[in-house]
């Protein structure tokens, strides 16, 4: 150990600015060697000896909380177990609060290097201790922030949409023309659905008793229909208008019935 802590690499790379424990690879232990000032800084650690102790005696996992020191074992094992490099994903896990009682949270990411060691086992595990926890709140805090825009903005839907539906009711008992009835429940649907156009067919008889097909249309004046005549029942219009279901299609011209 003691000709590892000299080699002048080994130093260039423990003794920076990027914080960094190593330990033991004595699993499921993990004893502590020893940790830079940058360690100790992110970890609240500035002024206590934790060489020699294990792992789990200075991060206690049921004080952290979670899962993160379950995801910390398995880390740490697969790094000595396989003598690879492990990269673990961003976790979180607890540290005692620095100056006060209690524990604030944290979030890490880290590198653990196996070094050392013969016949393919190394013998300590030089760990790069990544602080993310600023980052991971911050974008916790914009999540947040999206979601309560996407709540308001549904509620003012919701509030658009009665509305619309009490103006409907409105329209039923205080209008007695059809053809107006029709066109602002036309309008209305059509604006409860999100849709640019809408259009209601429906077949009546004239005062001579003769069928004939009246229609509204929302969204265009009249006139820019005209021009296309009445729906038949064409196999993409078969469903809505002999058996009454829905069609829902993203692009018509898509559709092998167009």
């Amino acid at each position: 150990m003691n000709n590892l802590l000299a080699d002048p690499l080994f130093q260039a790379l423990f003794n920076s600015p990027v914080p960094r424990i190593i330990v033991e690879a004595n699993a499921p232990v993990f004893t502590i060697i020893t940790n830079n000032d940058a360690h100790a800084i992110v970890t609240n650690l500035v002024g206590k000896d934790i060489a020699g102790k294990s792992v789990w005696e200075i991060f206690d996992p049921l004080e952290a909380g979670g899962n993160g020191g379950d995801l910390l074992m398995k880390a740490l094992s697969n790094a000595q177990e396989t003598n690879e490099t492990v990269l673990m994903p961003p976790f979180r896990y607890d540290m005692s609060a620095r100056g006060k009682e209690g524990m604030e949270e944290k979030w890490w990411q880290l590198e653990i290097l196996p070094v050392g060691g013969e016949n393919g086992k190394p013998q300590f595990l030089l760990t790069t201790t990544n602080d993310i926890t600023d980052q991971v709140l911050k974008q916790q805090e914009i999540e947040n922030s999206r979601s309560k825009e996407r709540e308001l903005t549904a509620k003012v839907k919701q509030a658009q949409n009665l509305e619309i539906l009490l103006s409907i009711g409105e329209s039923l008992t205080g209008d007695l023309d059809l053809q107006s009835v029709l066109q602002k429940i036309t309008d209305a649907t059509t604006q409860l659905c999100g849709a640019e156009f809408g259009a209601f067919f429906y077949n009546t008889q004239n005062v001579a008793g003769e069928e004939m097909t009246l229609y509204t249309i929302s969204g265009a004046p009249k006139w820019a229909f005209e021009r296309f005549g009445m729906p038949r029942s064409t196999e993409i219009f078969h469903p809505t208008l002999v058996s009454a279901k829905i069609v829902r299609l993203d692009d018509v011209t898509q559709d092998p019935r167009y």
